[in-house]
């Protein structure tokens, strides 16, 4: 599978005062990711573009460290923690699985022979 465009990105948009299209591209190297320039968008579609390519980027550079998060409460010795926090528990379960390409429980439990400690996020 190719590899990502690496991080962090950045948003670059265009070069027109009325130019509503951006680039979201690497910041090291401007590698780009994607771009989107809008035919004659209204001032409200450009304020929603706008803020939709932010939040991407701010989503994307924050991968690493919310999978690290959910990880470090799922990796729990034995689970000895409340329901509130088994609940959370289970939610970042859940993200995992939508962050990463395999099911994280079956992945964990196979990589690391049941030692949830060993695991490490992947990108």
């Amino acid at each position: 599978m190719p590899e990502h465009t690496p991080r962090p990105w950045i948003v670059q948009y265009g070069g027109q005062p009325d130019d509503a299209g951006f680039t979201i591209m690497a910041r090291a190297g401007g590698g780009v990711v994607a771009e989107c320039w809008p035919a004659a968008p209204t001032e409200e579609e450009r304020r929603t573009i706008s803020a939709n390519a932010l939040h991407i980027v701010r989503c994307v550079n924050a991968h690493d460290d919310l999978l690290e998060a959910c990880l470090a409460i799922v990796r729990a010795p034995d689970r000895q923690m409340g329901p509130t926090v088994q609940r959370a528990a289970q939610k970042c379960l859940d993200a995992i699985a939508k962050a990463t390409p395999f099911d994280p429980l079956d992945a964990a439990l196979d990589a690391t022979d049941g030692d949830l400690d060993q695991l490490e996020p992947n990108d």
